[in-house]
């Protein structure tokens, strides 16, 4: 049961975290739970060696798949980023040169701009192309027999370019200069062999392509390299115990504390269907999706697609504009209407997004899995060529004659609308403008007097206060009721009057600049509890509400003490009549079903319609 009242899902996010994972996967995780349960490498009695045998199981099989020294070279982590953090924290000396490309993601970044600020190392950060592929050239150049070591992704978890790692492998080697890579868009999905291409270290996630366990995860070491990293944990280990110091020998110089045994139960055996499958045979299966949907993209003019256009050149993830959208706003059509989940943004890579010039918003990103069928591409491919046609409205709005000049030709004017058919700059908005949009609202008789008194209110609040004011305070200023409003704007205060006016609540449209739906604060905690949200505060999705984040967002809206029936009565109906329409009702439309009057609902929702009931029910005017 799924509150977006879509039964299948298309599950296009497998760059972020592969789903759903292989049947034996589950069941190896809930044979784990119910029937080993032990502490691998911390007793004697028989769950605890079942589940070491499950641990050094899932070392044995990643040693295999990805070519290591010998088991004992792999150590576990709780994912790729703490991996990574083992390397670079670990092979990082105060003043020393380390060299890294603009397509890294921020679990390099980061530790990477701390050293330079805590430690003063010198961070040599070479360029990336339109297509997210780091220069190798450029790499080899920064090169010195000083550089303490060099870290670099294989893959870009934005475009998907794979990078040219052999030839810098070759140099890295030739100057004695340890490597570290980035693995995780890579392993699962592309051959691997640690051995023969002579890294250092190479970071891996149990959770993507490895079909694994989230909270697994692990660095591939070179044994004769190891000692020159430095641990970055040290505890307790289940060997060496009577001693202060922490263990020098693979794997456990990398390992402290008791292991996640039970997701590793899950990444062993996702590791053993990959084998089984084998590597080539996968990728060979989301390749041949990745040309289709690319193939696709094509004949969608409103699309941009960026990186690789060769598929030898990429591994399955394809990231996406949409001409005049927001990607948030894409990635929540594509779930609310046809049940694809995507992910947009930034993807924790914005060196990436500055060099192919998607910044500050990003894109969407789409990622096939071993499970993606051709139907889900091909459904994604329609749900992108008609994205923008259930709300848009054409960009030309036709200038009906002014009465004084009833005989004169109609005429034609172009103005710039968003995918919502707003305004997209209010300073361009004129008198023809609002009586050409008028039929299109379900006003065919021509602007009277009181469209234009509530208009000119519009605009003239809107240029004073930077803001689009409240219903509320619409109707007490042009001393109408809420009936009368909606006789003169049928479609709705927002979508009729507001759209009418040249302006949007969603911002000032005079006096600030639209605030990025992608400058969000990631989470807003209510009750302990993070809740994703936008730069407005509006949850990212419908699917993400429940009743604490109502109370703890209807506090910060100014709701004084508990809300009470009639508060609830508001925020369900919204919530049941989205389900149902895909739409947020209007205001008169609220006021009527929950018999309430405009007064009453300022009173409940003092913020106003849209910036209080609609956002305490977790939806947005999309």
């Amino acid at each position: 049961m799924t509150s977006n009242n879509i039964e299948k899902t298309i599950y296009l996010d497998n760059a972020a975290t592969s789903y759903p994972k292989p049947d034996v996967v589950y069941d190896a995780m809930d044979t784990f739970a119910r029937q080993v349960g032990g502490s691998g490498g911390r007793s004697s009695h028989r769950r605890a060696i079942e589940s070491a045998t499950v641990i050094d199981g899932a070392r044995e099989s990643l040693a295999t798949l990805l070519g290591a020294n010998n088991p004992e070279c792999v150590c576990f982590a709780q994912n790729a980023t703490e991996a990574l953090n083992i390397a670079i924290y670990g092979l990082a000396q105060p003043g020393r040169r380390i060299i890294t490309s603009m397509a890294e993601h921020n679990s390099v970044r980061r530790p990477l701009a701390d050293l330079r600020d805590r430690c003063g190392c010198e961070v040599i950060t070479v360029p990336a192309d339109g297509r997210g592929k780091w220069d190798p050239r450029a790499v080899v150049e920064a090169l010195r027999p000083e550089t303490a070591f060099v870290v670099l992704s294989w893959a870009s978890n934005v475009t998907g370019a794979l990078q040219d790692i052999e030839l810098v492998a070759h140099a890295c080697r030739a100057m004695n200069v340890p490597l570290v890579v980035d693995g995780a868009q890579v392993c699962g999905v592309y051959p691997v062999n640690f051995k023969e291409l002579g890294f250092a270290a190479l970071a891996f996630t149990g959770h993507k392509s490895l079909l694994g366990s989230q909270g697994t995860g692990g660095l591939v070491v070179d044994p004769d390299l190891a000692p020159r990293i430095r641990p970055l944990k040290r505890g307790g280990s289940g060997t060496v115990s009577h001693s202060e110091v922490h263990p020098e020998l693979l794997p456990d110089r990398f390992e402290a504390g008791t292991m996640n045994c039970h997701g590793l139960s899950g990444l062993y055996a996702g590791v053993g269907f990959l084998l089984e499958r084998g590597v080539e045979s996968v990728r060979a299966h989301e390749m041949a999706l990745w040309r289709r949907f690319r193939e696709g993209l094509r004949e969608i003019g409103h699309v941009r697609v960026y990186g690789p256009v060769e598929a030898d050149q990429s591994v399955s993830i394809v990231s996406v504009t949409v001409d005049r959208m927001e990607p948030t706003d894409v990635g929540f059509l594509l779930d609310m209407r046809h049940g694809i989940l995507t992910r947009t943004g930034l993807h924790c890579a914005p060196g990436v997004h500055q060099v192919i010039g998607t910044l500050p918003t990003g894109t969407t990103r789409f990622s096939m899995g071993f499970s993606t069928t051709e139907a889900d591409v091909d459904t994604a491919l329609f749900a992108l060529a008609h994205i923008r046609e259930r709300e848009a409205r054409p960009s030309t709005v036709p200038t009906p004659a002014r009465p004084a000049e009833a005989s004169a030709a109609v005429h034609e004017k172009s103005y710039k609308l968003d995918q919502l058919g707003f305004l997209v700059d209010s300073h361009e908005w004129d008198e023809d403008f609002a009586r050409g949009i008028a039929p299109s609202l379900g006003i065919p008789d021509g602007l009277t007097d009181a469209h234009w008194k509530v208009i000119r209110f519009l605009r003239a609040a809107t240029a004073e206060t930077g803001r689009c004011p409240l219903v509320y305070h619409t109707c007490k200023k042009t001393g109408l009721g809420l009936v009368d409003l909606q006789r003169l704007f049928p479609t709705g205060y927002l979508r009729g009057a507001c759209k009418i006016a040249g302006i949007t609540f969603r911002d000032g449209s005079f006096n600030e600049p639209r605030a990025s739906k992608t400058e969000m604060a990631p989470h807003v905690p209510f009750a302990g509890k993070p809740y994703p949200v936008n730069a407005q505060g509006f949850l990212l999705s419908p699917i993400y509400w429940d009743e604490t984040f109502a109370a703890g967002r209807a506090d910060e809206l100014g709701i004084s003490g508990p809300m009470t029936d009639k508060h609830w009565q508001i925020i369900r109906w919204l919530r049941e009549s989205f389900e149902r329409t895909r739409q947020v009702p209007t205001v008169f439309e609220t006021c009527n079903q929950c018999g309430v009057t405009i007064d009453e609902m300022e009173q409940l929702f003092p913020t106003g319609y849209h910036r209080g009931a609609v956002k305490v029910a977790g939806l947005r005017a999309l």
